[in-house]
């Protein structure tokens, strides 16, 4: 009994002894690890990315509403009745050019023009009759001063004759009266030749306003037929068919369905890539290497449409001013609705249809892309270079969306630190692999 509660003693204490040794051990283990695990906890591990300059053009993104260059007014300009409506004359309907659209009543205008067509002929008829009377008369003085030539010589014998008591009083009266009547023949045929350019005159002024009445009658009677000016779609039809119009009545509103625009708003970090004047103020020389400067190609497609389904466009000016509320300004794009490489199954291109417009404007070259958020606020980013982090100045050419595109700052096979961390400090330990925890598992072996 006394063997046996020794040996339980025994075997108590040597359990609590080996309990002891194992304690220290695993203490001093665990120092061990934690001395280890702090040196590592030092490093920060994180992720990197190599850089190669690339170059890539620059997409502009944005929206606009078409609407037509030019709303032409159709209106009437004599007053009658409509008679005619070209059958498709309805909203939203597409006319061709030249094509017949309102007639209307022209019986009265005709006859108008008739009778100044009659007016205008009997001037010219008399015109004739005054170059008859003109060669008439030149040979009647012609005959009449022969006639007054032979008469002043018979006056003369005469008044010699009496001279010499040759002959009577009564017979010079006689010869005297005959010089006279054949004198005043003479004059008055001489006076109506001399008023002749007068009277054609006078002739010609009446045919003048005779043929301007003429021809205004013919253009009233023109102006009966109405034509639609453009190939165009119907905006409105304010007249019917049979309704009594009157000059200046408004009857129609088209417009230009090949030649419409859209204002895109930009604002000002957009437009230096598409507008020269606005890249050669606001881009630094020294960044001038890093772009290459083209004609902006700009396409104009329908919201959620395929990319196949598009409009070339061009940009043929600028907006008159800055949008105080937005401080943008809209850049002006013309719709090439005929262009070779627009799609031939695209739907019409209608006004106040919601479109996106995209501008492929300039080339970058030899820049970095980068995500934004890796650059702090003052333009620095984290490079890893022989297991440290290094704090680089970067130079930014442009932003858009997440992204940003370096110019300066950066060189090839830099490798750029990706990992957001919360704290950047110039020189601190990091790492770019997995924490090595092997050596716990050779001090967990026996």
């Amino acid at each position: 009994m006394v063997n046996k509660t020794i040996k339980s003693i025994v075997i108590g204490i040597l359990l609590v002894a080996f309990g002891l040794l194992m304690q220290g051990a695993l203490k001093a283990m665990r120092k061990e690890v934690a001395k280890e695990s702090e040196s590592k906890a030092k490093e920060v591990l994180v992720t990197i990315q190599n850089l190669q300059p690339i170059q890539e053009e620059i997409e502009i993104l944005n929206y606009g509403t078409v609407e037509p260059k030019d709303i032409f007014t159709i209106s009437c300009e004599v007053d009658g009745k409509l008679e005619y409506l070209h059958p498709d004359i309805y909203e939203g309907n597409l006319i061709q050019k030249d094509a017949l659209l309102f007639g209307i009543d022209a019986p009265n205008y005709a006859l108008t023009s008739q009778k100044s067509l009659a007016s205008l002929n009997q001037d010219q008829a008399e015109l004739d009759l005054l170059l008859q009377e003109e060669k008439n008369l030149k040979t009647t003085l012609s005959v009449n001063k022969r006639q007054l030539e032979l008469a002043e010589k018979e006056l003369l014998r005469y008044r010699q004759l009496i001279q010499e008591k040759s002959t009577s009083f009564s017979d010079l009266n006689r010869v005297e009266t005959t010089y006279q009547t054949t004198l005043a023949a003479f004059v008055q045929n001489e006076n109506a030749l001399a008023l002749l350019p007068f009277r054609r005159n006078q002739v010609h002024v009446r045919k003048e306003s005779n043929r301007l009445a003429w021809e205004i009658s013919e253009l009233d009677v023109k102006r009966t037929k109405i034509a639609s000016p453009i190939q165009g779609r119907i905006l409105k039809k304010y007249a019917s068919i049979g309704e009594y119009v009157k000059k200046g009545q408004k009857l129609l509103e088209m417009y230009d369905s090949s030649c419409l625009e859209i204002q895109v708003p930009l604002a000002q970090n957009e437009l230096i890539w598409i507008i020269p004047d606005f890249y050669q103020a606001f881009i630094k020389k020294e960044n001038m290497q890093n772009i290459v400067t083209k004609t902006s190609e700009v396409l104009v497609q329908l919201i959620n449409s395929q990319e196949t389904c598009f409009w070339k466009g061009k940009i043929t000016r600028l907006a008159p001013e800055v949008d105080v509320a937005t401080r943008t300004l809209s850049v002006v794009v013309r719709v090439e609705e005929d262009h070779p490489e627009n799609s031939r199954k695209n739907p019409p291109l209608l006004k106040g249809t919601f479109v996106k417009v995209k501008f492929k404007a300039f080339i970058l070259k030899d820049v970095y892309k980068i995500p934004r958020n890796l650059i702090t606020n003052d333009n620095h980013v984290a490079i890893f270079e022989n297991g440290k982090l290094a704090i680089r100045p970067v130079e930014i050419l442009r932003i858009y969306q997440d992204f940003a595109y370096i110019s300066k700052g950066l060189k090839t096979s830099d490798k750029l630190i990706t990992s957001l961390l919360p704290q950047i400090v110039d020189g601190m330990p990091v790492t770019t692999g997995q924490k090595d925890f092997g050596f716990l598992q050779e001090k967990k072996q026996p």
